[in-house]
């Protein structure tokens, strides 16, 4: 189910006799697999979007088969229908909200989503896939207000570091004149950040570095170095909290430093 695209990429490369017979068997089995009843729901989410992906590989730059969006909706809604606990919902409706999504079936995606917010365990995971659908309209400043919503409704420190960073990048890139958001949001990251060594390591430490990745490049040009030095220095401050020559007093210092290749979340 995993890396469909890629494993059949690597087994048989385009061009080659094997990539059309291969990649409909592989789709023929992911379709079986996102019809197994006996499977969990969120597996058979996950193989209807390797499904998606397959298809999507077969078409090429054509559109996907109206049959196959009928029966990627179908399998949705049935999902949707059947699963009651909201644990698991919290779960599957996220990822069914992007399988959607990735089948070109957006009204359908955001229906899903906006729908299921007022009960969501933790609804900032469903907005950020309405934000993404956004981006796919090419819908800048309604993809921003799911990001803020998201960032703004995230629960506990390192959730909510990791939404501040994807607010961020969306702002830089979204909207990079908006110095002021942009000042402001970071301002907040870097006040809630707790002056203590866990963290600034590992998930946290990564979402750091992406932030500081993102505003060297926002800064590229040198049209803000001021801003982005005064936020340097914020974050230096939280820094100065933690004892001289402790090991996360040096994470902390080198936060927004950290090299492009290690900024990924």
């Amino acid at each position: 189910v995993g890396w469909p695209t890629e494993l059949i990429n690597r087994l048989a490369p385009a061009g080659s006799a094997e990539r059309a017979p291969l990649s409909q068997h592989w789709a023929a089995a992911l379709d079986r697999l996102s019809r197994d009843t006996t499977l969990s729901r969120g597996d058979r989410i996950d193989a209807l979007g390797a499904r998606i992906e397959v298809a999507k590989l077969l078409a090429g730059t054509a559109p996907l088969d109206p049959e196959l969006l009928r029966q990627v909706r179908d399998i949705v809604a049935r999902i949707d229908l059947d699963t009651t606990n909201p644990y698991e919902r919290q779960a599957v409706i996220p990822s069914a909200g992007h399988v959607l999504a990735d089948a070109g079936l957006l009204h359908d995606s955001d229906a899903l989503l906006t729908a299921e917010l007022p009960r969501a365990i933790a609804p900032y995971y469903h907005m950020l896939v309405l934000a993404s659908n956004d981006r796919k309209r090419g819908d800048k400043a309604g993809a921003l207000e799911w990001y803020e919503k998201a960032y703004g409704q995230s629960r506990g420190p390192a959730t909510r570091l990791q939404w501040g960073a994807t607010y961020v990048s969306a702002l830089v890139e979204l909207a990079p004149q908006d110095a002021r958001q942009i000042d402001h949001v970071v301002s907040q990251i870097i006040a809630e950040l707790p002056p203590q060594a866990d963290t600034f390591y590992e998930r946290n430490q990564r979402a750091l570095q992406r932030i500081g990745r993102v505003l060297d490049q926002w800064n590229a040009k040198g049209a803000h170095t001021a801003l982005v030095q005064q936020l340097h220095g914020k974050l230096g401050l939280v820094c100065r909290k933690l004892p001289p020559g402790d090991a996360a007093r040096a994470q902390c210092d080198s936060a927004f430093d950290a090299p492009a290749a290690s900024a990924r979340t």
